[in-house]
């Protein structure tokens, strides 16, 4: 770097070499729901249950078949189970 340059003139690449690159942005980032949260509350409960329940058998691209198999039966429940809060 010139003696003359003061670290605020350095260059751009220099400093991103440096320090790593600048941020020009912040985005927000939400959690995913999780497996099983039918009703998007951030909860795996009773009403995602009843949910699944009330959405048991041939399925044809519903919330409930979790494993998107076209049926809403016992797979769909095991990973509701698995995700209950």
């Amino acid at each position: 770097m010139h003696e003359a340059q003061r670290e605020g003139d350095e260059p751009r690449r220099e400093r991103e070499q440096r320090d790593g690159p600048e941020v020009d942005a912040v985005v927000a980032v939400r959690p995913l729901a999780p497996i099983g949260d039918l009703n998007n509350d951030g909860n795996v409960n009773g009403a995602d249950l009843g949910s699944m329940l009330g959405a048991w058998g041939p399925c044809n691209a519903c919330a409930a078949d979790l494993d998107q198999d076209g049926i809403v039966g016992g797979a769909d429940l095991g990973q509701l189970l698995g995700g209950w809060s």
